[in-house]
């Protein structure tokens, strides 16, 4: 199966998976791609479906209060002054938390919380952490795999994007917006 490759960008080359776990790369796609780009319907579509995917992660920490698989992570601060990511999490069973502390659901859209680039990050690196994937190398497939298990996977994902349904291009060679 061959990864859905972005051709254009400052993104170029990387796969929409590999961009999920890139600095900026979910703000990218979604406030760029998605938000402006128009004539590129496959790529959209294959965007949208890994950030849906994205938000059924396959979560590998427990719950700090109990054994159950953790759904929520434990985040203290606020836009302002920034946050901090707690290594504990919780299952919805646990929801309860101390004063000062909040809980976010342990997916990407959750990023939308954070108006800071810089928080989003943090939040993409807790998410590596709290499905196992700290310290791991990712390959192409391994992206892929996180995101549409080999039993789960749609039996053409990456279906590349044809010539004719890449977005125009103007004089200057820049790719037209919405």
């Amino acid at each position: 199966m061959d990864p859905f490759r972005l051709w254009f960008g400052k993104f170029a080359g990387k796969t929409v998976a590999q961009l999920m776990f890139t600095r900026g790369g979910y703000g990218y796609l979604k406030d760029f791609v998605l938000a402006k780009m128009k004539d590129v319907p496959s790529l959209k579509t294959r965007i949208r479906s890994v950030m849906a995917s994205a938000d059924h992660l396959p979560i590998t920490a427990k719950c700090d209060q109990c054994d159950k698989l953790a759904t929520h992570a434990i985040v203290q601060g606020s836009r302002s002054h920034g946050y901090t990511f707690l290594p504990q999490a919780r299952c919805s069973d646990h929801l309860d938390v101390w004063l000062g502390a909040q809980v976010f659901p342990i997916k990407f859209s959750s990023l939308d919380r954070f108006s800071s680039r810089g928080d989003q990050w943090r939040f993409t690196q807790h998410i590596r952490r709290l499905c196992g994937l700290e310290g791991r190398r990712m390959s192409e497939k391994n992206y892929l795999d996180f995101f549409f298990p080999p039993e789960t996977a749609p039996s053409n994902p990456d279906k590349p994007v044809s010539k004719k349904e890449e977005p125009p291009v103007n004089k200057n060679g820049q790719f037209e917006l919405l």
